[in-house]
């Protein structure tokens, strides 16, 4: 249909008392400046701000253009008032439980952006490639063999859930609101909807679920409407509401190939993975939710019904604590406790801003080699405690343990070298070498999802 339709546009008046304030509107909702409006719009910076400040006249073309950019209909751009409040609320209830009255104008918003595109472009076939067969056993690897991400799976030690979503031609929104997001299909694109305000685990998981019904509601259309709408909620009470989406999204954002790969790195039993820290830790690096990585393990055989109950008891609180030993930061409660060995060796570690790093490593202090924290601490970390512990109380000389607290807040992204020193020359021994990659995890601006946005981490507001 027409984006014109139900509009006479009028090129000798060509002004609208509402064109430059619903312009800023969808222009900020996209996440674009003035000035990467302007060169999308192929116009100088000062027309376009003359039309957004109504200044200026605009012709048919022009509109034409800015309805493109901005995906909005000219209707939409050109009303002389906006929606009844009724109207809105009769578009969108009933509204779910997470969502405010505020959330409705984001879904209406949201709606009018992803119909335009479903209007202006082709249909994606990403997911339509993953619809054949689906089902409990190949649910990940059909994920993976369309978008050739199983090996940089391995490498970085986690599935990066949010880009898969964008690489599969569904377009990603992100937005400030209340409730987690939502996702809507239409008959020739779709799209997802996520909170700005959210941790990265809770958007992970969100992400998971929100591909999980994109994926089902693409091999039911046939019997489904046209449009549907889906609210994504946490993860705790979609097991009670969706427990085959949660089956689903566990698959895809905790693989069993991931989960046995770190298993063998770090040299944990199935025995080891029954203590709550070990499980924390895994967590960590496989970027979901304590209680997840206990449910993706009991999932995989590795742990038993019983084991994954006593360890959903555990306080997470109480298993930082027994990491980080007497020093308590004062947000511990919001930090991530990361345990640091020589097993790190290679393991990107992907920490937010005030998380805290316990490193133990073993040290020959009485043979001179102690671990050198130098180099780190030009590049921002900050030593919070550093205490050496006596293996063997008895044995003269006897290696010991070296406990290091420090925080990461001011520490920038890099390939990080933690070295033992000695101050004199040895011969017959090489000092040992833990290389860390530290990379900051992101976080999202409001606006359109990209690559690019992703790769610039931009800062969510």
């Amino acid at each position: 249909m027409d984006m014109a339709t139900n509009v006479k546009i009028m090129p000798s008046e060509g002004i609208y008392p509402y064109l430059g304030e619903r312009m800023s509107y969808a222009r900020e909702y996209l996440g674009l400046s003035r000035e990467e409006s302007a060169q999308k719009l192929g116009l100088n910076l000062v027309k376009f701000c003359d039309i957004e400040e109504g200044r200026e006249k605009v012709s048919d073309e022009i509109l034409s253009k800015i309805s493109e950019t901005f995906n909005r209909s000219i209707n939409w751009l050109t009303l002389s008032q906006g929606l009844p409040e009724s109207e809105l609320a009769k578009s969108f209830t009933p509204l779910p439980t997470d969502f405010t009255y505020k959330d409705l104008g984001e879904f209406q918003a949201f709606e009018q952006v992803i119909e335009s595109m479903s209007q202006s472009s082709k249909e994606s076939d990403g997911l339509k490639k993953l619809n054949a067969n689906l089902s409990e056993s190949n649910f990940v690897d059909a994920l993976h063999q369309e978008l050739g991400t199983y090996q940089s799976s391995l490498d970085y030690g986690y599935v990066d859930i949010i880009d898969a979503i964008f690489r599969l031609g569904v377009t990603l929104i992100f937005r400030p609101l209340k409730g987690l997001g939502s996702v809507l299909s239409l008959e020739r694109t779709s799209g997802v909807m996520l909170s700005v305000s959210r941790s990265m685990n809770e958007l992970r998981f969100a992400s998971a679920s929100a591909l999980s019904w994109l994926i089902e509601i693409h091999k039911l259309k046939e019997k489904k409407s046209q449009k549907a709408w889906y609210s994504l909620v946490s993860e705790s009470k979609l097991c009670k509401s969706d427990r085959e989406n949660l089956k689903h999204s566990l698959y895809l954002l905790l693989p069993d190939f991931l989960l046995s790969e770190l298993q063998t790195k770090f040299k944990w039993s199935n025995t080891d993975l029954t203590n709550p820290v070990n499980m924390y830790q895994a967590s960590l690096r496989l970027g979901a939710s304590y209680a997840l990585t206990v449910k993706a393990y009991l999932r995989s055989n590795c742990i038993t019904i019983s084991q994954a109950k006593t360890l959903l008891k555990e306080d997470l609180l109480g298993i930082k604590r027994a990491i980080i030993g007497g020093y308590l930061p004062y947000d511990i409660e919001k930090a991530n406790v990361w345990l640091l060995t020589e097993k790190e060796e290679g393991t990107v570690i992907r920490a937010n801003q005030n998380d805290v790093f316990v490193i133990k490593l073993k040290e020959n202090r009485s043979a001179g080699y102690t671990w050198d924290y130098s180099e780190l601490q030009k590049e921002g970390i900050v030593i919070l405690s550093d205490e050496n512990i006596r293996l063997e109380e008895r044995v003269v000389g006897a290696p010991s343990l070296r406990s290091v607290i420090a925080s990461t807040a001011m520490l920038k992204d890099g390939d990080y070298v933690l070295e033992e020193s000695c101050p004199w020359p040895r011969i017959t021994k090489k000092t040992n070498k833990v290389t860390i990659p530290f990379r900051r995890q992101p976080s999202y601006r409001t606006g359109l999802f990209s690559s690019e946005s992703q790769n610039s981490k931009s800062l969510a507001v």
